[in-house]
């Protein structure tokens, strides 16, 4: 039973490390193309909330001097609509980063 188990053995196929970095080189391209995109976005969302931390110090500092609620109300609801204005546009951008990183990924499997 051993001679036959041993003999099954030598009779796999040594592997083709040339095949196999064939087939390998586009995976570690598409990742270098995954790191470089991810790291794209990840400066954008850090600029973001940065930016969004701005708007936040500045909104705080105008709502200290009001003398009335109405301007209040009014720093208020231009806070808001800015805000949801700049969520929006964040949002497409890094839709259309993501959207190029996917396809920047695909040419390099397809290369």
């Amino acid at each position: 039973m051993l001679d036959e188990a041993a003999s099954r053995r030598t009779a796999i196929p040594a592997p083709d490390h040339a095949l196999s970095l064939k087939f390998m080189a586009p995976i570690g391209e598409m990742n270098a193309e995954w790191l470089d995109g991810l790291t794209q976005i990840g400066c954008e969302i850090t600029s973001f909330a940065a930016d969004r931390i701005r708007e936040d110090t500045a909104a705080g500092q105008a709502l200290l001097h009001c003398r009335s609620p109405a301007q209040v109300w009014q720093i208020q609801a231009q806070y808001l609509l800015r805000a949801l204005d700049q969520y929006a546009a964040r949002t497409g951008k890094l839709v259309a980063m993501n959207r190029d990183m996917a396809a920047r990924m695909h040419d390099r499997l397809k290369g």
